[in-house]
């Protein structure tokens, strides 16, 4: 037998992304148990940690699958979902209000073109700047985890009746383009996306990202108004997300396939910073969440 891939095998589910937005909003992730038992020892040994705990200059990578993982331990253990272990990554407030006026609205809190909060300040009057420390470290410990949730030879076995939907892969690095995410869907998610027979947009997929933006920097959902979220449905099953900056998302592999034997890849387009990173994640999360409900 050769190596399984999702894109043509039904495979027994080893991980989960899924998207809470209370009591705060957060990033989850599923381990199967047997996952966890099996693998553990890879996450252990893992160079990927050394290498991005050098370059980004972070602290201890924590690996206590009853408690805590990544770096600074930002994975927090919620609870034993059945057979899956859960872990929430709140998501970060990266925005730090300066004592400087803002020098774009002047401390008037308004946006030049009259009734919004101002872009650059987001309605505080005062500077604004980025907590970059803090961001990188989130991407960096989702690298590590989702790199080490994707090393298996996709032959590894677990308990669970569910199946597997999606994997995700990203990178960081500090440079454009160094946020990029890539992935495959498998036959099932796609098959429920190739369901519509028309253009469809998915408000359960762009409200998580928008709430997830917000937050990350300091912006009321009133105040988004004026960027571009988007996820939608192209017949048959081509599935797209967008999230601001220059036309920033994800998006089919170019090898995109019809046929319902199959599932696909997607790719992303200009995911320069992890903020988009983050938005985009919530928004897979978001959408496994939707056809997870759809499959059960």
């Amino acid at each position: 037998m050769g190596m399984k891939m999702l894109v043509r095998d039904l495979m027994p589910c080893w991980y989960e992304l899924g998207w809470r937005s209370s009591p705060n909003p957060a990033l989850v992730i599923r381990i199967h148990k047997n996952f966890i038992r099996d693998a553990s020892s890879l996450l252990e040994t893992a160079w990927i940690i050394s290498s991005l705990k050098e370059e980004f200059k972070l602290p201890s990578f924590a690996i206590d699958f009853d408690h805590a993982l990544g770096f600074d331990g930002i994975l927090v253990k919620k609870e034993l979902s059945g057979e899956f272990s859960e872990f929430d990554l709140l998501i970060p407030n990266f925005t730090i209000v300066q004592d400087e006026i803002c020098s774009d609205c002047r401390g008037s809190k308004k946006a030049h073109w009259g009734g919004e909060s101002c872009f650059s300040c987001g309605g505080t009057g005062k500077e604004v700047h980025y907590d970059w420390h803090l961001a990188y470290k989130v991407s960096a410990t989702l690298n590590v985890i989702l790199t080490w949730l994707n090393w298996t030879d996709c032959e590894q076995v677990t308990s669970s009746s569910l199946v597997q939907l999606l994997k995700v892969e990203i990178v960081t690095m500090k440079r454009m383009h160094g946020c990029a995410i890539a992935g495959e869907y498998s036959i099932s998610l796609a098959n429920i996306l190739r369901s519509f027979k028309k253009e469809i947009y998915l408000d359960e997929v762009t409200d998580p990202m928008r709430i997830a933006y917000a937050r990350m920097l300091n912006e009321t959902l009133r105040t988004l108004n004026h960027l571009r979220f988007l996820a939608i449905v192209r017949p048959p099953g081509r599935f797209s997300a967008d999230c601001p900056g220059n036309a920033c998302g994800i998006h089919p592999d170019h090898m995109y396939s019809e046929d319902p034997c199959r599932g696909y890849d997607f790719t992303s387009h200009n995911v320069d910073s992890p903020f988009q990173q983050l938005t985009l994640l919530v928004g897979l999360a978001a959408l496994h969440d939707f056809v997870r409900s759809k499959t059960k």
